[in-house]
C-alpha cells in the first residue's frame, strides 16, 4: 500500500497478524431493555425488568362506594385478607326487601296448596257422594219398572185398580227423572274437574313466584358479600386505582397483585443468538441496586416467536431467578444479564 505525502513516496509494510474485527449491534429496547449480538466467542448480554411469575387484576364484584381501603402499594397480602370494603346499605337494604317478598310468596304458595288441596278432596267426596245416589236411583228404579210391570199384569186381570197402574208408572218417572237429575249434577262435576286443574295452575305460578324470590334473593346475598374485597393469591400490592370515597362500578380493577413467589427477569435477545440458547442454561446478572453482587438464573422460556423492533428482530426470553436470590430482589429493578451458551466445541 502506498501513502503519498509531499513528492516522497514511502512504503508502508503489511501487518503480519491478522486484523480482528469486532462488530457489536446494541438497540435500545422498549421499556429500556438492551438486546446485544454477541460475537461468536463472547457471552450474551441483555438487560430487562425483574417481574413476577403473574400478576392477577382485583375486580369489584358489585358497584358502589369505597369506605375503606386497607392496602396499599407494595404491601404484602395473603390469600383471602380484606383490602378494601364497600358502602353496604344498599345491598343491605335489597337483601332485606328480597327476603320480604321471599316470605310472602312462599305464604301465597302454601294458600294456593291448601286450596288445591280442598278443591280437589270436595269434588272427590261429591263425586262419591253423587255415585252412591245414582247407584240407589238406578236401584229404586229397577224396583219401580217392576212393581208398574205387576200392577199392569194385575190391572190387566182386574185385580188392580187403575189408580193403582197410573200410580205404579208415576213411581217409575219419579224414579227416571231423578236418576235423570244425577247424571246432569255428574256431568257439572266433571266441569269443576277444571276448577281443580286451575287450582293446581295456581299452585305452580306460585312454585315459580317463590323459585324467582329466592334466585333473587341468592344473587342480592351474594352481592352483599362481595361488597368486601379480598386478596385471591398471595403476593405483592402492586397497584391501586380508587381511593376510600370514590364510587366503582361493578368489574372495575382497583388492585393488582404480583405473585413473586417466583421471579424473573423479562429481556429480548437478538436474533443472531436466539439459535445459541436453549432452556435450562445457566444465566448470571447484576442490579444497580444491590452494587457488587451477582444473582444467579437459568433460561426458563424461549418466546416461539419474534417482535419486530425498529429494524432488528429479536426474541422474548424469560429468565428464571434463583430461590436463594429472590428475598434481595424487588418488581421492576433492572437487571443486566450474561449468558454464556454451551456452544459445540467445533463452533468456539
Amino acid at each position: 500500500m502506498l501513502t503519498t505525502i509531499g513528492p516522497k513516496e514511502i512504503t508502508m509494510p503489511r501487518p503480519t497478524f491478522p486484523l480482528l474485527v469486532l462488530v457489536a449491534v446494541v438497540l435500545l429496547l422498549p421499556g429500556g431493555s438492551l438486546v446485544q449480538a454477541a460475537p461468536a466467542d463472547r457471552p450474551i448480554t441483555c438487560s430487562g425488568p425483574i417481574v413476577p411469575h403473574a400478576q392477577v387484576a382485583v375486580r369489584t364484584g358489585t358497584g358502589g362506594q369505597l369506605v375503606d381501603r386497607a392496602a396499599d402499594v407494595g404491601d404484602a397480602v395473603k390469600q383471602g385478607q380484606v383490602l378494601a370494603r364497600l358502602d353496604a346499605t344498599e345491598a343491605r337494604n335489597a337483601v332485606e326487601q328480597l327476603r320480604i317478598a321471599l316470605n310472602r310468596s312462599q305464604i301465597g304458595l302454601d294458600r294456593a296448596k291448601c286450596e288445591a288441596e280442598m278443591t280437589a278432596r270436595a269434588l272427590d267426596l261429591a263425586r262419591k257422594r253423587l255415585e252412591a245416589a245414582m247407584r240407589m236411583g238406578e236401584a229404586k228404579l229397577r224396583d219401580a219398572a217392576a212393581k208398574a210391570a205387576r200392577v199392569k199384569q194385575l190391572w190387566e186381570k182386574a185385580v188392580a185398580t187403575q189408580e193403582d197402574a197410573e200410580a205404579a208408572q208415576a213411581a217409575v218417572a219419579q224414579a227416571e227423572g231423578e236418576l235423570a237429575m244425577m247424571r246432569l249434577q255428574q256431568d257439572e262435576l266433571k266441569n269443576q274437574d277444571l276448577a281443580v286443574e286451575a287450582k293446581r295452575l295456581d299452585v305452580k305460578r306460585a312454585q315459580t313466584e317463590v323459585e324467582m324470590d329466592k334466585h333473587a334473593l341468592d344473587a342480592a346475598s351474594e352481592r352483599l358479600a362481595r361488597i368486601q374485597i379480598t386478596a385471591p393469591i398471595d403476593g405483592v400490592v402492586t397497584a391501586c386505582e380508587a381511593q376510600a370515597g370514590q364510587s366503582v362500578p361493578a368489574g372495575a380493577a382497583i388492585f393488582t397483585i404480583a405473585d413473586s413467589s417466583r421471579l424473573y427477569v423479562l429481556v429480548n435477545v437478538a436474533e443472531a443468538d436466539i439459535a445459541l440458547l436453549q432452556p435450562g442454561e445457566a444465566a448470571t446478572f447484576t442490579t444497580p441496586a444491590c452494587a457488587g453482587r451477582t444473582f444467579g438464573g437459568s433460561v426458563a422460556r424461549i418466546a416461539p416467536a419474534s417482535i419486530q423492533l425498529d429494524t432488528r428482530v429479536a426474541f422474548e426470553v424469560r429468565i428464571a431467578v434463583n430461590d436463594n436470590d429472590r428475598a434481595a430482589l424487588r418488581l421492576g429493578m433492572t437487571a443486566n444479564v450474561r449468558i454464556t451458551p454451551k456452544r459445540p466445541a467445533g463452533e468456539r
